[in-house]
């Protein structure tokens, strides 16, 4: 499971590194808001293997199948989504990620969603390359928290 989490946020990664290449400042913009859209993307990627894998490994394979499916569609996931879809697994889950998880991991979670969301209905949205990374940074924080919480 490590190692699928790991390879999607590789993926990533990678993405912020082509900063340095882009010497326009509207094309930096656009680059803020794709980048934006992908890790928003992250966050669903990693919680689908987290949970399927789980199953996988801990029940019957119908099982597993049932829970690929039903998180399939688990979008625009708040930090209060991602806490309530921890619970409905475990409430353990569900209370180390309440005392896991940080403020500002949280609110980078929120961010990161609205202004997906503004950017996906051609809204303006206000992002920054720097903005997007800092949320980033707290976003990988969070998720390896998150894997850290369901493999214990």
């Amino acid at each position: 499971m490590l190692s699928h989490v790991t390879s999607e946020i590789d993926k990533i990664d990678a993405l912020f590194k082509f900063e340095n290449d882009i010497i326009n400042d509207e094309v930096r913009a656009y680059w803020a808001e794709y980048l934006c859209v992908r890790v928003a993307g992250l966050i669903e990627a990693v919680l689908r293997i987290i949970l399927f894998y789980y199953a996988k490994n801990k029940s019957h394979e119908n099982v597993a199948r049932y829970v690929s499916k039903k998180v399939e569609g688990v979008t625009n996931l708040n930090s209060e989504k991602i806490e309530n879809l921890l619970g409905d697994f475990s409430e353990v889950w569900q209370e180390r990620y309440v005392q896991n998880i940080t403020d500002s991991q949280k609110a980078a979670i929120g961010n990161i969603y609205i202004n997906r969301n503004r950017v996906g209905h051609g809204r303006n949205s206000e992002l920054s390359y720097y903005r997007v990374k800092e949320y980033y940074k707290e976003i990988k924080g969070a998720l390896l928290a998150i894997l850290k919480i369901v493999e214990a």
